[in-house]
């Protein structure tokens, strides 16, 4: 028995989809291409929640709340329904300024030549750069791009030489348009990864089993966001030549369409760890001059992403020992300088990315960015200065937890023992309709936790102290907006000076590799030589974990 689903989007326009019967309505957009944010997938984060504006009484009652709210990953339907969507809202685009990456002179073999049609055939011509010359008079000037001593295009006005460099985060995606002959970085455009809808963690989407699918929901935003990119630069898409993609292990094997199915059980081995050169049209992007390069895969889960983010902190140069802490839905570290670098991967969760915390959202316009607690109340403030907030992003977590800690509202084993207006049944009330409970707190300890036992594992491997640590790094999703005062405060970061945030490492070290051939052949090496450490298996790690739940101060 089939019966339909019609989706109500913000500005009004519908969609319909015909299902069977015990469909969820998650399920239907999927079918139908609608993004739904579904972090979970289970019904317990609530952040999936969609308004019934028809059919209530043919959706499992399971899965009703507020009224005629309903949660769309449980929600199965039984009759014909009328779902009005939540405006969806990317996440607040990570930019590049501040820290400046390594200066790179260009060495991609990619350039223009200028030269008459007649003088054109002295070159190693492509069929589509022939039919374009067939097309014009002997006389003609014209410039060839080649790529790789080949010609790939023929422009008689030369419209510049364009790449992108691509960075899929678990969470959110990036792409940065950079003119390849000066290395500028023209312009970025950001977006939700629309693979949430299958689950916010990477173990949850291999479990959809369906990497042909994962692959094409990424890829038709990816064209989405490229094309816009052009559009809104007056660049033609033909224009770009190359892509570099840096992502953890489980984004760059999904971008190719491949299930990496081995990194759901142990060992967590990769299918491959190389780095691949490919014609973008093989992924489906819909570039036609455009050759893909994937940066190496050092291990199951420390993958592209963090060699993009240690060659932009050239730290692996360096005499001294520095740290790398990479803060997203997983958290990577690397430890060590131009001798030695270890690393690992801790299953941190996506807490600190608001997912699992109630009221915690991503870094979007109304999240609560900032907190302050006086006695007699609470500041605090949102991303863009929206009110109401919407919810509490990852910036924002971190202070309240700091805040709660200063204040004796919360104590070093995590519970609330003071008091304060704002703290009401068990939670601690930023506004009137925002509040951070004793659940969250929790989480916070576990994701902290993990990433503080990943830092101290490292040192033991590395025979060293956190002391004889000289620079610390922060990068990921939300490295460059913590108050590290407040990261310190509960434990997350290690209570040394020399920290410095980095915006978007892994992306400027992508940046790097679309500029420069040597740069990733320093990446290939770097991926090699890089020693992965497993923390499930480590002897010390469920000690140096239980240690660090505890709050510092």
């Amino acid at each position: 028995m089939m019966c339909k689903i019609t989706y109500i989007m913000e500005d009004g326009t519908k969609k319909s989809v015909v299902v069977d019967k015990g469909t969820t309505i998650l399920e239907g957009a999927i079918n139908a291409g609608i993004y739904l944010d579904a972090p979970c997938g289970t019904g317990k984060c609530g952040k999936c929640k969609v308004l019934i504006e028809e059919g209530l009484e043919n959706i499992e009652e399971i899965s009703i709340v507020d009224g005629n709210y309903a949660l769309a990953c449980i929600a199965r339907v039984y009759g014909d329904v009328v779902v009005k969507i939540p405006n969806f809202e990317g996440v607040v685009c990570k930019s590049i300024s501040g820290y400046s990456s390594p200066s790179i002179i260009p060495d991609i073999n990619i350039k223009k030549i200028s030269t008459t049609v007649s003088e054109s055939s002295n070159y190693n011509l492509t069929l589509k750069a022939i039919v374009k010359l067939n097309s014009m008079n002997l006389s003609d000037k014209v410039n060839l791009i080649l790529k790789n001593n080949n010609v790939v295009n023929v422009e008689k006005d030369f419209s510049g030489i364009y790449g992108l460099s691509i960075d899929i985060g678990t969470t959110s995606v990036v792409v940065y348009l950079v003119d390849m002959c000066n290395g500028v970085v023209v312009d970025t455009i950001s977006f939700l990864n629309p693979q949430r809808q299958f689950g916010a963690d990477v173990i949850s989407r291999i479990a959809y089993n369906n990497g042909d699918l994962l692959q094409k929901v990424l890829i038709t935003e990816l064209n989405n966001a490229i094309s816009k990119l052009c559009s809104k630069n007056n660049i033609k898409m033909d224009n770009i030549y190359e892509v570099t993609v840096v992502g953890n292990t489980a984004m760059i094997h999904l971008f190719c369409g491949i299930l990496p199915k081995n990194l759901a059980t142990y060992p967590y081995v990769p299918t491959f760890k190389n780095s691949l050169y490919m014609p973008a049209k093989m992924v489906g992007l819909d570039l036609k001059n455009a050759d893909v390069y994937t940066l190496p895969i050092i291990g199951g889960f420390v993958g592209a992403d963090t060699v993009g983010a240690i060659l932009s902190t050239e730290m692996h140069k360096k005499n001294e020992i520095s740290l790398l802490i990479d803060i997203g839905t997983n958290g990577e570290i690397v430890l060590g300088n131009k001798e030695k670098l270890l690393t690992c991967s801790c299953a941190a969760g996506p807490a600190f990315e608001g997912v699992n915390i109630e009221h915690g959202t991503n870094a979007k316009e109304g999240a609560i960015c900032k907190v302050k607690i006086n006695e007699d109340c609470v500041y605090y403030e949102t991303i863009g200065n929206k009110k109401p907030p919407i919810g509490i992003c990852g910036s924002g977590i971190i202070d309240i937890m700091a805040e709660l800690l200063r204040s004796g509202i919360v104590d070093k084993t995590g519970r609330f023992v003071g008091e304060h207006k704002n703290l009401r049944d068990n939670k601690f009330f930023i506004d009137d309709t925002i509040y951070f409970s004793q659940g969250d707190i929790r989480e916070v300890q576990l994701a902290k936790g993990a990433i503080f036992a990943g830092i101290k594992i490292l040192c033991h491997e590395y025979g060293i102290d956190i002391e004889d640590i000289s620079k610390v790094y922060i990068t990921g999703a939300f490295g460059c907006h913590i108050d590290v005062k407040n990261a310190k405060t509960i434990g997350l970061l290690p209570d040394l000076n020399n920290i410095i945030h980095i915006d978007n490492a892994a992306g400027r070290g992508a940046i790097m590799a679309l500029l420069s051939e040597k740069i990733r052949n320093e990446a290939n090496e770097l991926a090699k030589n890089t020693k992965y450490i497993e923390l499930s298996s480590h002897s010390n790690f469920e000690t140096e974990f239980i240690s660090a739940l505890r709050f510092s101060k």
